[in-house]
């Protein structure tokens, strides 16, 4: 296990392990923690040339597993994946700034080769379900949600 004060810290190394031929599964979890603030971990799984990335926040707002090609790892900027996750609780309460981050979020699912995603969210809204259709729409290489 391998923490860190905030989850960001962690996108460069999802990236450079993409590469890597020796490990196989690394947990990231964030040790800050208040009654205000949410906690995540981030748990990499590699398999038989694909990843499996599980993202878990605790209070529970938005859990997301999704598995993908190990070779689109190292080209994702997974930086800017986790700070667009990070930003979901935050902006939960403001529709118009919920419609624009939840597209944002679910487009970044495009660049890593996407072949299964499970989300799971604390309330299906609008914003979500139209952005998890066009992301149906789109994304070619999904093949289960």
């Amino acid at each position: 296990i391998l923490s860190v004060e905030h989850l960001l810290e962690a996108g460069d190394l999802i990236r450079s392990l993409g590469e890597s031929k020796i490990l196989r599964q690394l947990n990231v979890q964030e040790d800050r923690f208040s009654a205000e603030s949410t906690r995540c971990s981030l748990d990499l799984l590699f398999h038989h040339g694909d990843v499996l990335l599980s993202l878990s926040s605790y209070p529970a707002f938005l859990n997301i597993s999704l598995t993908c090609p190990q070779s689109e790892i190292s080209s994702t900027d997974w930086t800017l994946f986790l700070q667009r996750l990070s930003k979901t609780e935050k902006v939960a309460d403001d529709s118009s700034a919920l419609d624009e981050h939840v597209s944002l979020l679910l487009s970044s699912f495009h660049s890593v080769g996407l072949k299964t995603l499970d989300l799971k969210l604390v309330s299906l809204n609008k914003s979500w379900a139209s952005g998890i259709i066009s992301l149906v729409q789109t994304c070619t290489s999904l093949q289960q949600l």
